[in-house]
């Protein structure tokens, strides 16, 4: 009996192994079959390598500037075609694979019928009435920050800048990843206090969960040979072990969490018939999933299960707040390094009437700091490119003729199943072709007379591709937009920046998050170290 468990053990092991090699010997054939292979490309390291070491480069900006003019497919109007067909062009199995292990089936794994049904149930939590109702807790939050760090400048502890006792070293990216963390537990999904700002305070386990999970994004080798034979897979990596306590710690909490909303909702319901629609009144996703589904009027196709309710928590927790915070980082680099500019936005925003708490409204006139946050998302995208399968033969349409290897010209190019397509959203965001020589400098300018040509970008939201178009463009790009702004707004009114470290020592690394690294201190994690002043209050200096 024993024999015969160890001798079918062995055929199964053997039966993963065969596969895992034959889709890695279709995958090395395919490039050759392919029409793709006429399409003039990048110089390969060989046949073997290809260009993995320019993909794996931990500067991506290079690689993607210096490959746009040759990949076709980054044509807008290619790009628009595919983001426009998700169906035909899915994200990769692997990579959906790699993000369900992290996240579970939220929104940003599930393909076809079930994305466009939990998009269009949570669709409701993410419009502007409903971040309306939010900028409350934004400022509450960005306030807090605001306190934290005039405290910072006072402490004795402190690193002075030499010579000037005013200016004080902060390290931003560690408290921006605080506030924004604070922002979606309370404000944007779960009604949950993480408590990451207080000083004083310790880390919660689900905070904590969360602080693993962003601190597991680097893989490692073995992870690698996880992604190439998922076989491997039955030794787990560090980041393995990581990932599936963090995941452990967020499902426990998260049904907690689900079942107290419940006893919450049942409780406020008028009448004994259960909830209707017209009592889905709420500020955060959470709330409002369960209000959604525990009614009793709507349609069949319009509940999430509870699994499907829990899978969005990771989801929004992680890639919610990793973007944003990384963004509003980069605002903070982009102003420190454009003095001129961060004293305009400065101006514009000590002007504003409604002082500390403006409304959404009021934050929406702002024109300086919206083009800011313009300008901030296409430079420095948070996610520097994307990638999609090709799931049937089709010819992509281009805006554009090109030649191909053989001198034939095309206005199409033709994609057999089985293809990978690359949108790097950076590339496509700096392309010199569609804004023009000053496309590298960080010019909020622009903005009040863009070029023509950015019009033809699918992008859903300031005419970049940031936040990706189509219908699987980010649902929460109004949320983050206007979170940014509470934070830029409430910050530069109090106090002026300046770089502390040379900016040709700030760089970007892959794979996740485009975040800011010091170039001799990789192993530390993102940092961007700033020297902060805070502004005397003209008004009462003249008091």
């Amino acid at each position: 009996m024993i024999t015969k468990l160890i001798l079918s053990a062995a055929a199964g092991l053997l039966a993963l192994c065969i596969g895992d090699f034959y889709r890695l010997f279709k995958a090395i054939l395919h490039p050759f079959l392919s029409p793709l292979r006429n399409v003039p490309g990048p110089k390969t390291d060989g046949i073997l390598l290809g260009n993995f070491k320019a993909l794996t480069d931990p500067e991506p900006r290079v690689m993607y500037e210096e490959w746009f003019d040759r990949l076709f497919l980054l044509d807008p109007r290619a790009v628009a075609h595919v983001l426009r067909h998700p169906g035909e062009y899915p994200k990769p199995e692997i990579f959906r694979n790699s993000l369900k292990e992290m996240l579970g089936d939220g929104l940003l794994v599930v393909e076809g019928d079930a994305h466009r049904r939990e998009r269009r149930i949570m669709s409701p939590a993410f419009g502007a009435p409903q971040i309306r109702e939010l900028i409350g807790i934004f400022f509450d939050k960005s306030l807090q920050l605001r306190d934290i760090w005039l405290q910072e400048t006072k402490s004795e502890k402190t690193l002075k800048k030499p010579l000037d006792t005013k200016h004080s070293l902060i390290e931003a990216t560690r408290w921006l990843d605080k506030v924004t963390l604070d922002v979606i537990g309370l404000a944007g999904r779960f009604n949950y206090s993480f408590d990451a700002l207080n000083p004083a305070g310790s880390l919660n386990e689900l905070n904590q969960a969360v602080r693993d999970m962003m601190n597991s994004s680097q893989p490692s080798f073995l992870d690698l040979l996880h992604i190439i034979f998922p076989v491997t897979r039955i030794i787990s990596s560090t980041k393995d072990r990581c990932v599936k306590n963090a995941r452990r710690v967020m499902e426990r909490v998260g049904r907690d969490l689900l079942a107290d909303m419940k006893v919450t909702v049942q409780s406020s319901t008028v009448g004994s018939e259960g909830p209707s629609r017209k009592d889905v009144r709420s500020r955060d996703l959470l709330s409002l999933l369960v209000r959604a589904n525990m009614a009793n009027d709507v349609a069949d196709g319009g509940r999430l299960t509870d699994e499907e309710v829990l899978a969005q928590i990771p989801t929004f927790l992680f890639a919610g707040h990793e973007t944003t915070s990384a963004a509003l980082a980069w605002t903070f680099y982009a102003l420190s390094c454009n003095p001129t500019i961060q004293e305009k936005l400065r101006t514009e925003l000590r002007a504003c009437s409604e002082g500390d708490r403006p409304s959404m409204t009021a934050l929406n006139n702002l024109a300086y700091l919206d083009a800011v946050v313009h300008e901030t998302i296409r430079l420095y995208a948070p996610v520097s490119a994307t990638v999609r399968d090709v799931s049937k033969d089709d010819i992509i349409p281009t805006g554009m003729e090109w030649v191909d290897k053989k001198g034939v010209r095309h206005s199409g190019i033709s994609v057999v199943k089985g293809d990978a397509i690359i949108i790097p959203i950076l590339a496509i965001n700096r392309s010199k072709e569609i804004w023009g020589e000053d496309a590298y400098e960080f010019k909020p300018e622009r903005w009040s007379n863009l070029p023509p040509s950015a019009s033809a970008i699918p992008g859903i939201w300031g005419n970049s591709l940031s936040f990706l178009g189509g219908s699987r463009a980010c649902i929460g790009y109004r949320f983050s937009v206007m979170e940014m702004k509470a934070i830029i707004y409430t910050l530069v009114r109090t106090f002026r920046f300046s770089l502390a470290a040379d900016p040709a020592d700030i760089q970007v690394r892959l794979p996740g998050i485009t975040r800011p690294y010091l170039r001799n201190q990789i192993d530390k994690g993102p940092q961007l170290p700033l020297w902060v002043c805070p502004i005397e209050d003209e008004r009462a200096a003249v008091a």
